[in-house]
């Protein structure tokens, strides 16, 4: 069965509200994620998007590679494949025609909150990810509005936090709460293979209803 999506290797660049092109993005992660540090193989893999992908997906130390999912030509997400775990940014078109990143999710491989206390890297059960982060971002002419949900999975925690800017007269309001979750809905299935990311998307069916107020 075909997709009805398709993917390009490139990287979603905050700073410029844009994707950057793939031959740059297979440079940032060569100069700025592995700093240059790369075995031979390495070398020739990384000249070639596809093959770095797959050669990155299947390192036994899940190297970093991009993937932006697009419907047609609009972008929806760019996936950031690393070494702790798997980001992905949703993607929209502002009022200005800038690309802007509305959701962040964060999924982690490894159990972090034991990772800081023992510094042991241990995989969830089944090597299942984890949600562990959500950040949205609400943006018109007056107001731009940030949430975060910060999920502690050794307390059973969610922490989150709400920032609203008023643009116009450059005032700004927090809100902050914590409170007890059930966080085994927080777990999902890892990727299969290195383009397994379609049902990643369906945010709205991942994320409990209360989570965040989400669009």
């Amino acid at each position: 069965m075909m997709s009805k999506y398709n993917f390009q290797f490139k990287e979603y660049n905050w700073i410029k509200k844009s994707l950057d092109s793939e031959e740059n993005t297979l440079n940032n992660i060569k100069e700025n994620y592995l700093d240059n540090n790369l075995s031979k193989e390495e070398l020739e893999l990384i000249k070639n998007p596809k093959k770095w992908a797959e050669y990155a997906f299947s390192s036994l130390n899940h190297q970093q590679y991009y993937v932006t999912i697009f419907a047609g030509e609009t972008p929806l997400a760019c996936i950031n494949n690393s070494f702790y775990g798997i980001d992905i940014s949703f993607l929209e078109y502002n009022h200005e025609g800038e690309l802007v990143k509305y959701l962040w999710m964060v999924y982690n491989r490894y159990n972090m909150d034991l990772y800081f206390k023992t510094n042991k890297l241990i995989n969830w059960d089944d090597n299942n990810l984890f949600l562990s982060q959500v950040e949205v971002t609400k943006e018109d002419i007056k107001n731009k509005i940030h949430n975060k949900a910060l999920f502690k999975y050794s307390k059973k925690l969610l922490k989150w936090t709400s920032v609203l800017n008023n643009k116009q007269d450059g005032t700004y309001k927090r809100e902050d709460k914590e409170t007890k979750v059930n966080l085994t809905g927080n777990f999902i299935r890892s990727p299969k293979h290195y383009l397994d990311y379609e049902y990643l998307l369906d945010y709205q069916n991942i994320l409990k209803p209360g989570y965040l107020n989400l669009p």
